[in-house]
């Protein structure tokens, strides 16, 4: 289970679903607010939410070992923004098509149908990497995680101050 390894430093369950994980992990982590110590209640919320409208949806079905990878990651953001945008008459993905479906009746009404935006996936990819991150150092599931530098920012815009160059920086 989460957190118990063997002599080798592995967890006991390397047959783990990442969508396996997301629940047990996601568990502990309310259990760990409850006493004062993890999140505000509003971040697991939100947090709540992105594992049901994306992760698991587009990833919770993959063995974490020998099946969740980068390109896998990949084509999650990529299936994300492609939420409620027009695909010209192509055939959606068979992960696009999970995600539209699961929104389509995502606690029993619509979603939304507005295209996803990049600060939302930005977001999907902190919760991901959050729990890849936990999968490598405390469960000892993974010996790296497969999330690192798949997200990169393209700089410029933000808050003022950030990735902005200053009169001091020229």
């Amino acid at each position: 289970m989460l957190g118990q390894t063997r002599k080798t430093g592995k967890a006991y369950d390397r047959k783990i679903t990442f969508g396996e994980y997301l629940e047990k992990r996601h568990a502990w982590r309310v259990a760990e607010s409850e006493t004062g110590d993890g999140l505000k209640r509003s971040t697991l919320t939100t947090d709540r939410e992105i594992i049901d409208a994306y992760l698991k949806l587009g990833l919770g079905h993959l063995k974490m070992v020998d099946q969740l990878g980068t390109d896998q990651i990949r084509e999650l953001y990529a299936a994300i923004r492609l939420i409620n945008r027009e695909t010209e008459g192509k055939r959606p993905s068979e992960m696009l098509r999970r995600l539209l479906e699961a929104r389509a009746s995502l606690k029993g009404r619509r979603y939304s149908n507005r295209p996803v935006g990049e600060s939302r996936i930005k977001r999907v990819h902190i919760v991901l990497n959050a729990a890849l991150n936990d999968a490598v150092k405390v469960s000892k599931i993974l010996d790296e995680n497969p999330a690192d530098g798949v997200m990169r920012s393209k700089g410029g815009a933000g808050r003022k101050g950030q990735g902005q160059a200053t009169a001091l920086d020229r």
